[in-house]
């Protein structure tokens, strides 16, 4: 409540009392639902609702270019941060660069260096243009291969034919070495699979006996349940015939005149010159129903 009177209160506030002069609301509410569920820019919209306005959407094109101005800054603080981010990453990662390639240049300089100076202590008038111009020709000029260790092409188709021979030799035990692991493999997948079924088969079976056991103590708190209904039932019945052998009983010493002598179990009573024996009274049936219900009631509880 206290929300919706303070939003009120400002509406009341920023509720214009008068229209500016020079502005048609006629005009403007027409342009306003002729754009409706339209994508028109703010530059157009000021356009078409500017000829309706008094200062001719004056007020209306100071605070877009507020809010361009406001939106560029906020942009240009945003990207020229990022900007500048992206540029020193740039810059270290090109610093590195250039120093790796320095690096490789100079051992790729160090190792040239070493070739050449072997390849001179072997041939000391060793000319690279002639090498890079003739190739062989002129190693075996140069450098001429003796007699003794000159090989024959049959020896050479020779010794392609025992490579091959070897090549063929070991993809062959290869092979019987990839058949027997994948063998191994498929007898362990077997063997896995075999186990998981067992391990299934046992989750099952206690899952059974779990299911068993729980119907079991299911029923035994039934059986529980109707027997504590049975000897509640029992007890009510033994209350109430204990408060109705009670009350006879209070009832008839009520109603019973009182004994003037009483010798053991036997009285005399004188009535009119006449003696009459009286015996003590016995327990009603009620009363010795209710008193066996309450024993039995006992043994069972017991």
């Amino acid at each position: 409540l206290g929300l919706e009177s303070e939003l009120d209160k400002i509406k009341k506030k920023t509720i214009r009392r008068n229209a500016p002069p020079g502005e048609d609301l006629k005009s403007i509410k027409t342009v306003l639902k002729s754009i409706k569920d339209q994508n028109v820019t703010v530059q157009e919209f000021i356009a078409l609702i500017a000829p309706s306005t008094g200062d001719n959407g004056a007020a209306l094109r100071a605070v877009m270019n507020d809010d361009l101005t406001s939106f560029r800054k906020l942009v240009r603080k945003v990207y020229d941060t990022i900007t500048q981010d992206n540029s020193d990453v740039l810059l270290n990662q090109q610093l590195q660069l250039s120093e790796y390639y320095k690096e490789k240049k100079k051992l790729l300089n160090s190792r040239m260096m070493n070739m050449i100076e072997e390849i001179y202590s072997y041939a000391p008038n060793f000319d690279f243009d002639r090498h890079a111009a003739e190739g062989e020709k002129y190693l075996n000029e140069i450098l001429p291969i003796p007699a003794e260790l000159a090989i024959e092409p049959e020896e050479i188709e020779m010794m392609k034919r025992q490579a091959a021979y070897h090549r063929l030799q070991w993809l062959r035990s290869e092979g019987e070495r990839l058949n027997e692991e994948n063998n191994s493999l498929k007898k362990r997948l077997t063997q896995m699979k075999r186990m998981h079924m067992e391990e299934q088969r046992k989750m099952a079976q206690i899952e059974r006996m779990a299911e068993q056991k729980k119907e079991a103590l299911e029923a035994a708190q039934e059986e529980k349940r109707e027997t504590l209904e049975i000897l509640n039932q029992s007890l009510e019945k033994t209350i109430i015939a204990q408060e109705m052998s009670l009350r006879q009983t209070e009832d008839s010493a009520v109603l019973q005149p009182k004994p003037t002598k009483q010798t053991g179990a036997v009285r005399k009573v004188k009535s009119k010159g006449k003696t009459s024996v009286r015996r003590t009274r016995k327990p009603k049936w009620n009363e010795v129903a209710a008193s066996d219900i309450e024993e039995r009631t006992l043994e069972e509880s017991r």
